[in-house]
């Protein structure tokens, strides 16, 4: 038995269409469940490398990219002494 992270990374391996309709359901829905988004980006990502085969929009592409921006804390990293 495959658990959901195996059948949606299949899913969004297999299909650009699908994949690209699911991140921009999640995007859709991302300021009432930010995490939904980044699942399924998560999800894209380690099934096809990146979300650059996609076909989405410039808009598109900018919206995730503020949404992500929303939702994603980034620390700084210690540089090494």
């Amino acid at each position: 038995m495959i658990d959901f992270d195996e059948w949606l990374q299949a899913r969004v391996a297999a299909d650009a269409e699908e994949a690209a309709d699911l991140l921009r359901l999640a995007l859709a829905e991302a300021e009432e469940d930010p995490r939904g988004l980044l699942v399924i980006a998560q999800a894209i990502i380690a099934a096809r490398g990146s979300l650059d085969d996609l076909g989405l929009s410039g808009a598109e592409t900018l919206a995730l990219s503020n949404a992500l921006g929303r939702h994603i804390k980034v620390e700084q990293l210690r540089q090494a002494a």
